[in-house]
Order: C-alpha cells, then structure tokens, then sequence
C-alpha cells in the first residue's frame, strides 16, 4: 500500500511544480 502512496505523491508534487513554473512565467512576462 505504501508504494502507490508514494508514486501519487510524487505526481501531485510534479503538477505543484508544473502549476508554479507557469505561475512564475506569466509574472516574468507581466513585468516586461
């Protein structure tokens, strides 16, 4: 049972940091 816990950790940390690698893009373009 741990394993699967593990690997679906590990995705939702990949979508947090998909999700903030655009967050931070979009703020990158706003201020130019």
């Amino acid at each position: 049972m741990t394993e699967p816990t593990i690997w679906t950790a590990g995705q939702d940390v990949r979508v947090l940091d998909e999700r903030a690698a655009r967050h931070l893009v979009h703020q990158h373009r706003a201020s130019t």
